[in-house]
């Protein structure tokens, strides 16, 4: 199931608190690819890969460039509900990026996440 959801991009401070994964989270959250057009806005797929639904996440994706140098960090919206296996894939608009300049796969990233909720009202948090 993929749902379109267009959100303005929050760009966090940092991570200190929150646990960084290159690629794929083993935390249940997985960025299985994104592009980044001309315009600005990236498009991110996002999958849940517990075996719970979860209905909003607190969390950024830290990008690299090629010299693995930080680029500001993408915020992850907070987002329906997306149940176990399934996908979402959301578009942001990010001001003065450098991620559309080069190819995707001269980039990293680190999905970095600092709490999920899930619909059974439980909270997991990763400090």
């Amino acid at each position: 199931m993929k749902i379109l959801l267009t959100v303005a991009a929050v760009m966090l401070a940092g991570a200190a608190s929150a646990e960084c994964r290159q690629g794929r989270a083993d935390v249940g959250v997985a960025v299985t690819g994104w592009s980044a057009r001309d315009d600005g806005v990236i498009v991110v797929d996002l999958e849940n890969q517990t075996q719970r639904t979860f209905h909003a996440i607190d969390g950024h994706i830290q990008f690299y460039d090629p010299l693995g140098r930080r680029l500001p960090p993408v915020g992850l919206p907070s987002i329906g509900v997306i149940p176990p296996g399934a996908f979402q894939t959301f578009a942001m608009g990010i001001a003065g990026n450098a991620l559309g300049k080069l190819p995707a796969d001269q980039f990293t990233w680190d999905t970095c996440l600092k709490r999920i909720a899930y619909d059974d009202g439980t909270i997991e948090e990763f400090n």
